[in-house]
């Protein structure tokens, strides 16, 4: 949404008047980068803004995914209860990634799998993260 467009519905129009929300986005090309390897690890709850951080990365190879397929869920469900307790959300939007597959109801896949197993839950192992560490080692 614009600053106009905001401002239309009600919204403050100096909230949206701000540098960071400029398009096209100024990148910081200064020394104080970090350039070194990237691992952000994933599972099954991953949903929402925490996608949203993910999607740049995979999308850029800046980093390696690790874990297991995220929620595939934009966060914003329209819900509806029932008198009888029960209830359901559904999405709202339907996200594509910047290739132009879907998103909504699909996640984002990993690069390296690593799927819990019972014998690791039972153990208090943390096989993801125990993977993230070698390939950060590795090279």
């Amino acid at each position: 949404m614009n600053s106009r467009a905001a401002a239309d519905r009600g919204y403050p129009y100096d909230l949206f008047d701000h540098p960071s929300f400029q398009i096209p986005a100024k990148v910081y090309q200064g020394k104080g980068l970090y350039r070194g390897r990237i691992a952000i690890l994933v599972d099954m709850f991953a949903a929402s803004a925490s996608e949203d951080f993910v999607v740049p990365f995979k999308n850029n190879g800046r980093a390696v995914v690790i874990g297991e397929t995220t929620g595939g869920s934009s966060g914003e469900p329209y819900s509806f209860f029932f008198p009888n307790g029960m209830y359901f959300y559904i999405g709202t939007k339907r996200l594509r990634f910047p290739d132009g597959s879907l998103f909504e109801g699909v996640g984002i896949k990993p690069d390296i799998e690593v799927p819990p197993t019972i014998t690791d839950i039972r153990a208090g192992r943390d096989a993801a993260l125990e993977r993230a560490v070698a390939w950060a080692k590795s090279e």
